[in-house]
Formats: structure tokens, sequence, C-alpha cells
């Protein structure tokens, strides 16, 4: 085997608390595949801290009630965000077009896309779903509407009774909050859709009912790919 780089055998406090990092750093020398790790070489004084350089401190800000009244702090705290990471792409979910509206005009200066989803049109005799007027003033504010079928149930699995894995999902993410169900399905749909860049973070926006109160930052995935899919960071959520 060829002796490593010599950088990689400064002095640490010891060697066995990082004996996995280091043979999965002497494995990827080995198959010429090597990538940046959270290994770093350092001084012995400083050793506890190797991991720092690749960690994120952040806040999450939790409601003490869900709902539409904590619609404009969770667009603000997604702005916030935005505009530190540089995202380019919003999901945003919205019924009747208000809370896509509203993100807009918060949005307003960044180079962002915002794509508003809608719920799917069964739902239409509750009164759930987009009008065309709506429609039409979303598409004409430059906001990207979708409505489709829902990622996470509400589909052919309910028409015949049965607990289909994407149910499980759901139910799974409603253990958070309603809205870090919503905003985890409308990436879903909006990649689906071909409507996101794959390779790129994107802010996902939802609520509880109405207005939002859930904010995240995620990696995107297809349905079908489900497993890649990443929630990056919660930046809001109620409690």
């Amino acid at each position: 085997m060829a002796r490593p780089p010599a950088a990689l055998f400064c002095p640490v406090p010891s060697a066995a608390i990082y004996m996995k990092e280091y043979a999965a750093l002497v494995s990827d020398i080995r198959c010429g595949t090597l990538q940046r790790r959270s290994m770093t070489a350092r001084a012995p004084q400083n050793a506890i801290n190797l991991r720092q350089e690749s960690s994120v401190k952040g806040l999450i800000t939790y409601f003490d009630e869900p709902g539409e009244t904590n619609t404009e702090e969770t667009l603000r705290l997604a702005r916030s965000r935005a505009e530190q990471l540089g995202t380019r792409q919003i999901t945003v979910a919205s019924t009747h077009g208000r809370t896509a509206m509203r993100a807009r005009e918060i949005f307003h200066g960044l180079n962002v896309g915002i794509i508003a989803v809608s719920i799917c049109a069964s739902f239409e005799e509750r009164g759930w779903t987009l009008g065309e007027d709506e429609r039409d003033a979303l598409n004409k504010s430059g906001i990207t509407v979708l409505t489709s079928i829902h990622a996470l149930g509400d589909d052919v699995s309910e028409g015949f009774g049965v607990t289909a894995p994407n149910v499980v999902v759901r139910e799974t993410l409603y253990t958070f909050s309603q809205g870090m169900k919503v905003a985890v399905e409308i990436a879903l749909m909006a990649a689906d859709a071909g409507l996101l860049d794959m390779s790129q973070e994107v802010i996902s926006i939802a609520g509880s009912g109405s207005g939002a109160d859930t904010a995240v930052v995620l990696l995107p995935a297809y349905s079908r790919t489900f497993r890649q899919l990443r929630v990056r960071e919660i930046l809001a959520k109620p409690r």
C-alpha cells in the first residue's frame, strides 16, 4: 500500500479516536477517490475541535400554536436563511394563493423562483382547490403554480383502503407537525413535475390548515427515490 501523505501523521491525543476516519481515508486514497472528510490535521491541543469546521450552528423557531398567525415570521425566517445560503428555489403550499403571494412580497429582491403547490382537484367539493382567477393572479405575478396528485397519500391506495408506504411516511411526518408533512410532500411533487434543480437545496414552506408555520431546508428527491431526500435544516415549526 502506498504511504499516505505525511500530513496524516501529525500527533493526535489518541489514535484510536480517529481510527475509523483514518481507515476510511486510507481506503479512499487506495481507490483514488479521496474526498474531504471531517478528520483534519491539527495540533493536539485543538484536537477536541476537529469536527467544528463541518458543523453549522443555527436556531429553530418553535411556535406555541400552529396556524396562520405564524405566516409572517415563518416567511421572514425562510427569506433570511435563503439569503444566507444562496438558495434559489422555494416551494410554498398555498390553497388559494394568499401565502404564495405574501412569500413573493417578502422574498422580493432575492433571485429566487417561487413554486406555489396547491391541493389536488379531488378536494374541490370541500372548497380547498385553487380557483382559476387565483391561479391566473399567481401566474401573472411570476409564481409557478403546480397542481398534481399528492405524493404522500390521497391516491389509488386510499381508494382501495390499503396502507401504502407513502401513507406510512405521511403519518410519520405528521408526528413533527402537519406543516412538516406538507413541506416534504410539496418538495416531492415539485421534483416529480421537473420544476426543481435536483442538485440544489430548496426551502420548503407549509402550514397547518392555512398560512405557514413550518419551513425546512431540503435536498430534494423524486418520489421514487424518496430515500435520497434529506431534511438539512428545520427553520421553524409549531411545538
